[in-house]
């Protein structure tokens, strides 16, 4: 014996089970403990959703918003870009002016004739007056 250092071929420590109860808890736990791991994952993931998603909908509103005064930004540009090139037209170009008169404030040159049309724009029907009843 003392030349196995020890070790008995008859007595093996390891073949004894040692608590069988013991193994049959940690098998319990080797099962459920992934289970509850993702069941407490879900639950986070649950939470998480809850306390973030009126964020998000605040975040996706603000960005429809931004988009929407963004075009109205475009689109008042743009109206300033056609003011300030008639405003430099009526400072600077006799023709414009003399059109815009002709058009705008019904001018004419002495001896002409000016004959307005109804523009095409206008597609109500030309309603006849009614006759005024005079009382007598």
């Amino acid at each position: 014996m003392l030349f196995m250092g020890g070790r008995s071929k008859q007595f093996n420590p390891r073949s004894i089970q040692a608590g069988s109860r013991r193994q049959k808890s940690s098998d319990f736990w080797h099962h459920v403990l992934p289970w509850l791991y993702g069941a407490i994952l879900i639950a986070v993931l649950a939470l998480g959703a809850v306390v973030y998603w009126p964020v998000l909908q605040k975040h996706q509103r603000l960005q429809n918003e931004n988009a929407e005064l963004t075009e109205k930004i475009e689109e008042q540009q743009l109206l300033t870009l056609k003011n300030r090139e008639e405003l430099y037209s009526l400072q600077d170009d006799p023709l414009y002016i003399e059109r815009m008169a002709r058009d705008v404030l019904n001018y004419g040159r002495k001896g002409e004739t000016i004959y307005k049309f109804p523009s095409y724009d206008d597609r109500s029907p030309v309603r006849e007056r009614e006759p005024v009843k005079t009382s007598q």
